[in-house]
């Protein structure tokens, strides 16, 4: 038998066949045996993000839908609000016709009618004569598209309930009375005598 040297085994194979053989085997082995190594697992861990970022767009897109059903809701609401808050419909729901407006009574000026509104404003001018009351309606003076109602002082009594309830906003106005043109706008007045009816809470 030859003594062994450097570089070779002991049949006398060089080491580096020996080694090659070595791993050859081991990996056939492996294989059969079902092993398996991978030294880089990125592919899984970037599916894993993806799934995660997939989602957090679904969650995203789902809010920001939620956020315009709430707006979209809103919207209709308000423009619902809008409509039945029109003197238009407000009339309809209290049972006043349409021709008894304020903005609609310009050709029954000399006769004897019906107007009805909102109450803009209610204010007495104390330091004139007769210290009057006037209750306007649909339209604050100076505007002449605004029917008057001037409460004499000698008349309070007979008006004072109205007035006070409707001194506080929301509230509506109907007056039958002879129609007149006073420094170009419409008026009536209680010393023509006045049959009324008000409605307070009027939104």
């Amino acid at each position: 038998m030859k003594p062994i040297e450097d570089g070779t085994t002991m049949t006398g194979r060089p080491i580096w066949t020996s080694l090659s053989l070595g791993l050859l085997a081991a990996a056939l082995a492996c294989s059969l045996c079902g092993c398996h190594y991978s030294s880089n697992p990125a592919p899984s861990k970037s599916k894993k993000q993806e799934t995660s970022t997939s989602q957090s767009e679904d969650q995203y897109w789902e809010q920001r839908q939620r956020e315009l059903e709430r707006k979209q809701e809103a919207y209709e609401e308000e423009m619902r609000r809008l409509e039945e808050s029109t003197p238009e419909a407000i009339a309809e729901r209290l049972g006043i016709p349409q021709s008894q407006l304020w903005y609609n009574v310009g050709d029954r000026i000399g006769e004897t009618c019906t107007v009805a509104g909102p109450v803009v404003d209610v204010y007495q001018a104390k330091d004139a004569n007769g210290m009057p009351i006037f209750i306007d309606i649909g339209a604050v003076y100076p505007s002449n598209n605004r029917v008057t109602l001037v409460v004499w002082g000698e008349h309070y009594d007979d008006f004072a309930e109205m007035i006070s309830a409707v001194d506080h906003g929301n509230a509506w106005l109907s007056v039958t009375s002879y129609l007149e043109v006073y420094e170009g706008s419409l008026q009536m007045t209680s010393n023509n005598g006045c049959d009324y009816t008000w409605w307070t809470g009027v939104e």
